[in-house]
């Protein structure tokens, strides 16, 4: 077998005896090569975002700016810059971000709107109070976030850390980013609780509960020695800064893929063995299942499958997944007993994430060759997706959501920012689009 090791190496433009290469640490010399010491350790990075060095090193540059030589570093976490020939660093992008590698965003329900989002390696990010047309972000904390859910329209929000799940007591109220935010929230490890994150996605699925926004559903495997149990937890932060779990007492055939309610029915899927997924539901989410469909794809492995009720005719539901090999999106009328493929007009791609418009006439789908509308109006499950990405970037389209207040559809790209698809009215306050 052959493997691969992504290395960067640079040198000074200015004195032949400074030279640098990295891989997931950095290391310089002074002195020619004689000796190379290493910037710092990738961990030192999460308390010292402002000062360290992030992992996985893509490249060093040199350039004589205004007759001073500037070093940029290229890593998984952003650009970092030395003026000081390599013997210190520092941050370029703690704040001004546009377009980290997006999982998931959550928009406020209420003005200002503000938009909290989810990124690989650039962590948590947040505006407050964005603003017209194109805007930026601050990085929270660092890290990798994803499933973003609130019940409460944004008062209190749920997240995922990859390892953690964590509770963002105000996320319209944070300030701008500064070297001195120290910004820390509630959390309730997977690992120390007894988890086994090994057989767990990378993000496992996460649903804020729906009468209760001071909880949440994540999708377990419980380690009982040397076998895993597939469950649903629910998780109930105390207000201040506790989180404590209840364990459901159904067990799953292997990881719980997708979560969602319509506010009195809940909804999962579980991958199948060696294919597919089955679908579930109940009342009560810590207690018993009923197993529907097996016919279902399965998701992907980081994130998972997405469900999506309909929020007015109540017996339908949409699910997406893998769609390689089969439809990617499935549609059942019966509450879950059976679906069906409503996939005309989608190639034949992965779905990531599906929202649907208040109204039930809007269905929105981020996949992995861009974004796609199907029009529900009357009920019809039977007409094409439409694609809907034209002058849009060509990216990983990661996650919708819709936004009932401005009238679009915000998705999440995997490195090109978020983009609005304006379906007109509303309080645009992103009008024109913004990445």
């Amino acid at each position: 077998a052959i493997s691969y090791i992504r290395v960067a190496a640079g040198t000074s433009l200015s004195n032949p005896l400074i030279a640098c290469y990295g891989s997931v640490d950095l290391y310089c010399t002074t002195d020619g090569g004689a000796t190379f010491n290493m910037i710092n350790d990738w961990p030192d990075y999460y308390p010292n975002v402002a000062t360290k060095l992030h992992a996985d090193i893509s490249f060093i540059k040199s350039y004589l700016i205004g007759g001073q030589e500037v070093f940029f570093i290229g890593t998984d976490g952003g650009i970092f810059e030395s003026t000081t020939a390599m013997t210190s660093v520092s941050n370029d992008n703690p704040t001004g971000l546009r377009d980290s590698q997006y999982y998931a965003s959550y928009t406020g329900r209420t003005p200002p709107y503000f938009l909290a989002i989810g990124a690989q390696d650039q962590g948590y990010q947040n505006n407050p109070a964005p603003a017209t047309a194109a805007t930026a972000y601050s990085q929270l904390i660092s890290g990798d976030y994803a499933d973003l859910t609130s019940s409460n329209g944004g008062a209190t929000l749920w997240l995922n850390y990859a390892g953690t799940t964590l509770v963002d007591p105000a996320p319209a109220g944070h300030p701008l980013y500064t070297t001195a935010n120290t910004t820390s929230f509630p959390q309730w490890d997977f690992k120390t609780n007894g988890l086994d994150t090994k057989a767990m996605l990378f993000f496992p699925p996460l649903l804020s509960y729906p009468t209760n926004p001071n909880s949440a559903l994540l999708s377990t495997a419980i380690l009982n020695g040397t076998v895993d149990t597939f469950q649903i937890t629910q998780l109930t932060w105390d207000g201040s800064t506790s989180i404590t779990a209840s364990n459901g007492t159904y067990n799953f055939p292997s990881n719980v893929t997708a979560i969602a309610s319509d506010g009195t029915n809940f909804y999962a899927t579980a991958n199948l063995s060696p294919g597919g997924a089955a679908f579930y539901s109940t009342t009560t989410p810590t207690g018993n299942w009923n197993p529907g469909a097996t016919t279902l794809p399965q998701g992907q492995y980081l994130t998972g499958m997405t469900i999506v009720p309909d929020p007015v005719r109540k017996q339908a539901i949409y699910v997406g997944g893998s769609g390689y090999s089969n439809a990617a999106v499935y549609v059942s009328t019966n509450g879950g007993g059976a679906f069906n493929p409503m996939s005309n007009g989608l190639p034949h791609t992965l779905v990531y994430a599906l929202a649907i418009s208040p109204d039930g006439n809007k269905l929105f789908a981020a996949t992995e060759v861009g974004p796609y509308f199907y029009d529900l109006t009357g009920g019809n499950i039977t007409g094409n997706w439409t694609y809907i990405g034209t002058g849009a970037p060509t990216n990983i389209f990661w996650n919708v959501e819709f936004v009932p207040a401005l009238n679009v559809a915000r998705f999440s790209t995997y490195g090109r920012g978020i983009l609005d698809y304006d379906m007109g009215g509303g309080d645009l306050i992103f009008r024109d689009g913004f990445e």
